[in-house]
């Protein structure tokens, strides 16, 4: 049995290694540039993706509305696209974009469904994904509540990183020292919107832990203190919580 991956703030969780094979086996890659839209709906043939590497912010619209009603991502091992039909027809607008330049995997959503027809684990675990997902978009409104605005950032930051480098948080949690590079740097806006403040205010923290030694410039890498930011992270573990399969 595949252990159940850890439901966290914003992001949808990551595929089981088993189902991810088989993804890697139906897929063929795609690199898509940072900020191009990969998936619009409703639209009649929406593609269904891998993140293989890199990170997605999909927006729940609203018609006459500028700004979304909802936005969450999806990062290396999750869905994207046009998951949430594959089951159930979903009339929601949504779109689906890149805010890193990334590596996806375009799947054939029909084979993917026969084949797990075949596997009773993996059918429950791909009906099950966009629940999955609606209950890290709950959490995410909870630490929203919850958290400080610094905490708020941090943890996204965190969970960002992790995307790119799975050893991120092991490296925070390692005394001894006391500077970890961060493999990316969370854009400014996505950040503001889903942890809820202004974008002006995610400036201030930022120049705020730029000037107070917390984030550190050298040689093209920045670098955050392991010391601050572990205490971010520990900050959102009394709310993470298991994935139900």
């Amino acid at each position: 049995m595949n252990q159940a991956p850890t439901i966290l703030p914003w992001f949808s969780p990551r595929l089981s290694p088993s189902l991810t094979a088989v993804l890697q086996g139906l897929g063929h890659a795609v690199r898509v540039p940072r900020g191009e839209f990969v998936y619009r709906s409703p639209e009649l043939f929406g593609r269904l993706m891998y993140v293989r590497r890199g990170l997605v912010v999909k927006a729940l619209l609203e018609p006459n509305h500028d700004d979304p009603i909802l936005m969450t991502l999806s990062g290396t091992g999750g869905l994207c696209g046009s998951y949430e039909n594959l089951y159930v027809r979903d009339h929601m607008s949504r779109a689906h974009w890149c805010v890193t330049t990334s590596e996806l995997l375009v799947v054939n959503a029909e084979l993917l469904l026969r084949i797990c027809d075949q596997h009773a684990e993996w059918q429950v675990e791909l009906s099950n994904y966009s629940s999955a997902s609606a209950l890290s978009d709950r959490l995410g409104l909870i630490v929203n509540h919850v958290l400080s605005p610094r905490e708020r950032l941090g943890v996204f930051w965190i969970l960002c990183a992790q995307q790119f480098d799975k050893e991120f948080v092991h490296k925070l949690a390692t005394p001894g020292i006391e500077w970890v590079v961060s493999p990316v740097v969370p854009p400014r806006r996505v950040a503001a919107f889903i942890t809820n403040m202004e974008s002006t205010r995610v400036g201030e923290i930022l120049r705020e832990w730029r000037d107070g030694h917390t984030l550190r410039y050298r040689s093209r890498k920045i670098y955050v203190r392991r010391s601050v930011f572990f205490e971010y992270w520990k900050a959102l573990l009394p709310h993470v919580m298991p994935a139900a399969r």
